[in-house]
């Protein structure tokens, strides 16, 4: 754990699970965290770590998403397919059996009428919740870990166990893919709010792409793949559940990287990290991991200042008067 006045971040909290810690979601003020676990439900905690509520949500942890325009917790199960919708005070308001799927990746829109599913099992499915009906199917071999949906372009982006990233419209057409190094499994996926830059977890690397799938930069991890990816929602700021080359042994950890792919600053654990999330200001981030979640304060800088690129400096804060910015409501 990073601890003195010299470290750039500090853990706040560290919470214990009765399961692996598969999936987080977090408004953007970071007011609460929510995650799935291997011990079938969904929790959901306060800032300070308190647990707030928990709900069942039929088998153990799928992925989880916040749909925020809804004010709503959207969650799966990869045992039985079921997505459980909750509201921000812990009650259920849907559940939605899709035939046994075993769901391992979701995703909402802002408004939660759409829902995008990654299975174990391999395919992406795209759900209007309203109509309660499938809209279609992208039918994929390998499992797929993680996705993420782009109301800016109307796409779904999609990771795969195999060496591809998948792009795909929402009338469910191939847009564009990516084709990683010889077996290098890709797992963590997140777009900016834009769609115009995706980034993506795999075995050895975080990569950053450009619509088209062109690579902007390709920053080396070591250790574990990157099961977790987030960024905010510009692009500034890139979380990953992976421990860079230059961090030694270890069983895990989460970095934090800038929008250019230079490292920024890493935290170092002994357990599996499972995924992560960042707030839209890139102050607060949530781990989920085989065992806890934790939670972690970005002491940096907000997003929108600048950092130092060479010199005896390099790393530092361009300006000190800087605000940081809080781009989302409270949930009410």
């Amino acid at each position: 754990m990073g601890s003195g006045k010299s470290e750039p971040y500090r853990v706040l909290w560290e919470t214990t699970t009765t399961g692996m810690v598969l999936s987080l979601a977090m408004p953007p003020d970071a007011e609460w965290i929510a995650c799935t676990s291997d011990d079938e439900k969904m929790h959901c905690y306060d800032r300070q770590g308190d647990e707030m509520w928990t709900l069942p949500i039929g088998g153990d942890a799928g992925g989880i998403a916040y749909a925020h325009a809804a004010g709503r917790i959207v969650a799966s199960s990869r045992d039985t397919g079921r997505i459980t919708t909750a509201s921000l005070d812990g009650r259920v308001l849907d559940e939605w059996d899709l035939d046994g799927a075993r769901i391992l990746a979701l995703d909402v829109t802002p408004d939660a009428a759409l829902v995008g599913v990654g299975l174990c099992d391999g395919g992406v499915r795209l759900l209007d919740t309203r109509s309660r009906r499938e809209l279609w199917r992208y039918e994929t071999e390998q499992c797929i870990p993680r996705l993420a949906l782009c109301s800016a372009n109307r796409t779904v982006l999609a990771s795969s166990i195999d060496d591809t990233i998948r792009v795909i419209s929402w009338a469910g057409h191939l847009v564009w893919q990516y084709d990683g190094d010889e077996a290098e499994g890709f797992a963590g996926a997140a777009m900016s709010v834009d769609g115009n830059m995706a980034v993506v977890g795999g075995d050895d690397a975080i990569h950053c792409l450009a619509p088209g799938g062109r690579l902007l930069w390709r920053h080396p991890i070591s250790g574990k793949p990157a099961l977790g990816v987030a960024v905010t929602p510009r692009g500034e700021c890139v979380a990953a559940t992976a421990w860079p080359e230059v961090s030694g042994d270890g069983e895990g950890g989460v970095c934090l990287i800038d929008g250019e792919g230079s490292l920024l600053w890493q935290h170092h654990m002994l357990q599996d990290i499972c995924d992560v999330a960042i707030t839209s200001d890139g102050r607060f981030l949530a781990v989920g991991t085989t065992a806890e979640v934790v939670f972690l304060e970005n002491l940096l800088r907000p997003v929108g200042s600048s950092i130092v690129k060479e010199g005896l400096f390099a790393g530092a804060i361009a300006g000190s008067q800087v605000v940081r910015a809080n781009t989302g409501e409270r949930p009410r």
